[in-house]
């Protein structure tokens, strides 16, 4: 773990940090929603879905679980069909943290716990930019794989388009 940070697990309590992280890293253009996007409804919907059937995690400078430098969330959607895949995975690292290694301490955070607390996930599945070649680089480098390649699935606010690459990474502990 990175020196001066720790990974815990969301509680209600959290969810006025996530709104203001979220607002700040929709500002920067580090989601696939603005910042008019952002609501208090929205963040309690994706923490209570992850809560319920998921897995959500926040980084905290060490000492201050006041402050969220990061988060990353995902969860199933609650059909049999699909039981054994974590999806709508979503990170997000607050602005003036990245570059810092602290997604990779995320990334890797969410795919230990899964391994050790959720052995009934196969895959995890989540959209990444086309146009965002360092997420992109860290997906790969922490054993995902590219899927497919939406082309022209995302408009950013120049008014140009870039691909939604989709990625998946197979739990290795899976049992059923």
């Amino acid at each position: 773990m990175e020196a001066g940070y720790s990974v815990r697990e969301v509680k209600e309590a959290d969810i006025p940090q996530l709104y203001d992280l979220y607002r700040q890293v929709a500002a920067a253009g580090g989601l696939g929603r603005t910042p008019a996007e952002i609501s208090i409804a929205y963040i309690q919907d994706f923490v209570t879905k992850s809560l319920e059937r998921g897995l959500i995690l926040v980084l905290n400078p060490k000492g201050d679980e006041t402050r969220i430098a990061g988060e990353i969330h995902g969860y199933s959607l609650g059909l049999q069909t699909f039981a054994h895949i974590l999806e709508q995975v979503t990170m997000v690292v607050h602005p003036s943290f990245q570059g810092t290694g602290l997604g990779k301490l995320l990334l890797n955070s969410l795919q230990l716990q899964i391994q050790e607390k959720m052995p009934h996930i196969k895959k995890v599945e989540l959209m990444c930019f086309g146009n965002n070649q360092r997420a992109l680089n860290l997906y790969l480098h922490n054993g995902f794989e590219i899927e497919g390649r939406r082309k022209s699935r995302v408009l950013l606010a120049d008014g140009t388009f870039t691909d939604g690459i989709a990625l998946s990474w197979f739990n290795p502990a899976y049992t059923g």
